[in-house]
């Protein structure tokens, strides 16, 4: 940044010895006025594009579309049962990060819980956007977005196949479970 405004100042004072030597001595002060007014703008102009383009645009960050995602990052998904997710805090704003796990049925993602109430699930009724967290076959940060699901068939048809919930949920169980388990579909910008 310094070699490029060292440049730049370099050539305002080489632009400036073009203009005295090259223009009518009665328009001169017109002429450097213009061209300082220019070079000022120009500076200006590249001074609050290279400190805007320092801040990230989002929070949290985006990554790459589930379509553009690494075979990597799509097996870990696939395999991987335990991720961490950040969501954003409801009454703070600032990020909150817990272990948590991911299921896959049917090609969809759904994160849910035991039976009652959850911080997350509660930052996520606020403020949907969340960051998914790989860290097991592989590591990677995603973005992505929740959508709750409250229909009690859907929800059995969801929590049924989820081969990683069996242990959990039973017949004895299952009402208890469709009545007070969160469940959302994580979708992945």
């Amino acid at each position: 940044m310094i070699i490029y405004e060292i440049g730049t100042g370099g050539f305002m004072t080489l632009n400036m010895a073009v203009i005295v030597t090259e223009s009518d001595p009665a328009y001169f002060g017109r002429i450097t006025s213009l061209t300082m007014l220019a070079f000022a703008g120009f500076m200006l102009a590249g001074s609050w594009r290279r400190k805007l383009s320092s801040f990230p645009s989002t929070w949290p960050p985006r990554s790459k579309e589930l379509n553009d995602m690494d075979d990597a990052a799509r097996t870990a998904l696939a395999n991987d049962l335990v991720i961490d997710i950040t969501t954003t805090g409801r009454k703070s704003g600032e990020p909150k990060r817990i272990e948590i796990w991911i299921h896959e049925v049917e090609g969809r993602y759904y994160i849910s819980g035991h039976p009652g109430t959850r911080g997350w699930y509660a930052n996520l009724l606020k403020n949907p956007e969340l960051t998914v967290h790989l860290k097991k076959s592989h590591s990677a940060d995603l973005s992505a977005r929740v959508t709750l699901i409250t229909d009690p068939e859907a929800k059995r048809s969801i929590l049924r196949p989820a081969s990683s919930l069996n242990d959990n949920f039973s017949n004895e169980n299952v009402d208890d479970w469709l009545a007070r388990s969160p469940l959302l579909e994580v979708v992945f910008d």
